[in-house]
Order: structure tokens, then C-alpha cells, then sequence
């Protein structure tokens, strides 16, 4: 992340028990490398499901550690300018990956329409999170 400074949505959180913002980005290790997933699948025998693959190269590489699960998500664009959408990278990575592992999806994803398309380019599950946080939280609509 680079920077060490609050997020500028929860600048007004003031909840106890909340981390440090301050060290908000030592959140995110730079470090990690793909053979991390071998020393992570040594502390548990619970399925490894990667979330923010973009590619199918990513995709094999998933399944070539035994990922069971992996997540097309391109972090609600935030992180990542310029990326496409996740709906645009689903078919390429569906068929990288075979009946090796399952596809999960989440980003862009607003009504049930998009949910329907989701399912038929092949994903196992559609994650929502915008649209039902903005309507519990807020109780307007959030998309």
C-alpha cells in the first residue's frame, strides 16, 4: 500500500477495540509468494480459497497448489485502477480451471439479473456484499 495514513472512510469511526489505522497497510504483505499456500495448507486441513484472481495463468497456478476454491474479484476496483470487470475475466478463468476447483465471483454484481449471468458463465457462487450492506446499513439504496 505505501501509505500509512487512516482510510479516508473510516476517518470518522470511533469504535473500541478497533486496530491501529494507522498501521492500516502493514495489513497487506508484499512478501507473499505462491509457495506461501504450501505452508499455509501445513496449518490446517480446512479448504484454501484465494480471493482477487484476475487471470487464468493465476488461475492454473491456483489449482496447480490445490487450491479448492478460488475468488474472480478484482477488489470492488478500489485497489486496482483499471482492471476490467470480473464478469469479463469469469469465462477465461472457468475454463483454465476445469473441474479442479471451484469459481466463486464477486465485484459489479448489483440485482439478481447479474447473479443469473454469474451462474451461467460458470461460477459455483456470486458473492454480494454491496447491495445488502448499503440496504442494512443505510436502509436506502446503496447501488
Amino acid at each position: 500500500m505505501g501509505s500509512r495514513r487512516t482510510p479516508h472512510n473510516f476517518v470518522d469511526v470511533k469504535l473500541p477495540d478497533l486496530p491501529n489505522w494507522d498501521n492500516f497497510g502493514d495489513s497487506f504483505e508484499s512478501a507473499l509468494n505462491w509457495s506461501d499456500l504450501e505452508w499455509l495448507r501445513s496449518l490446517s486441513s480446512m479448504p484454501i480459497i484465494i480471493k482477487g484472481i484476475q487471470t487464468s495463468e493465476d488461475a492454473r497456478l491456483c489449482t496447480g497448489y490445490g487450491v479448492e476454491g478460488l475468488v474472480v474479484s478484482n477488489h470492488g476496483g478500489h485497489a486496482l485502477d483499471l482492471t476490467s470487470g470480473t464478469i469479463q475475466m469469469l469465462p477465461e478463468i472457468v475454463e483454465a480451471v476445469g473441474d479442479r476447483a471451484e469459481v466463486y465471483i464477486d465485484g459489479g454484481v448489483r440485482r439478481g439479473s447479474d447473479v443469473l449471468k454469474c451462474l451461467a458463465l460458470g461460477a459455483k457462487a456470486v458473492f454480494i456484499g454491496r447491495p445488502i450492506f448499503g440496504r442494512c446499513q443505510w436502509a436506502v439504496r446503496a447501488v
